[in-house]
């Protein structure tokens, strides 16, 4: 799907996610103040864990690393490495872990282009993803997409995403940050190394 129309009707039609990113950074706010938490720092924790893992797995991980410093099990090397550049240097490296983490920080230009968004586009996310020139192309698209629907940049995209999960039959939800920390909180701190965990909050179906 390229046309801005089609894009547009898809925004318009999946507006209950329009606040996905300001629902998010105000949990991490409100998690970061009873933890005393840096709310910039554990927002990069969640950005640079986020590739290739499910919404409640990613959260899980990051509050799991940021509470007791340890990773669950089968975290992927290259989030480790990430995760170690961010702490020597406060660097998030990566086009879409820079997006994510600038959309959950209230950047509303920020567009995140990931393989949801690449499947909805119909291109290839790791070519189109990774050159500069494709990037600020599909950014543009979205930005102009949301200015065309009256919204943010980061909440047409989100609208996006939403849409496209519904078209291929799944069920997306909002970033459940509080709620999995309260799972985290009721399990004493200390998630399955697995992070898996049966509770009424979630049905672990990552």
């Amino acid at each position: 799907m390229q046309a801005t129309a089609d894009l547009i009707r898809l925004a318009l039609a999946n507006q209950d996610a329009i606040s996905w990113y300001a629902d998010a950074q105000r949990e991490i706010e409100t998690i970061c103040q009873l933890e005393n938490w840096r709310s910039d720092y554990f927002t990069g924790i969640l950005a640079v864990t986020s590739p290739r893992v499910a919404c409640r797995r990613n959260i899980r991980i990051a509050l799991q690393y940021c509470g007791t410093g340890r990773f669950l099990s089968n975290v992927m090397r290259t989030i480790k490495k990430s995760v170690a550049t961010f702490e020597e240097s406060g660097e998030i490296l990566g086009p879409k872990t820079s997006a994510f983490a600038a959309a959950l920080r209230g950047d509303p230009h920020a567009v995140v282009l990931d393989v949801h968004m690449a499947n909805l586009l119909g291109v290839r996310q790791s070519i189109a993803f990774r050159r500069k020139g494709e990037i600020a192309h599909w950014t543009t698209t979205i930005r102009e997409t949301a200015a065309a629907c009256g919204m943010e940049a980061r909440a047409a995209q989100a609208c996006l995403w939403f849409g496209h999960k519904r078209a291929i039959g799944e069920n997306p939800e909002a970033f459940p940050i509080v709620a999995e920390y309260n799972n985290w909180i009721g399990h004493n701190r200390e998630f399955p190394k697995d992070g898996a965990i049966m509770s009424d909050y979630c049905d672990d179906t990552f």
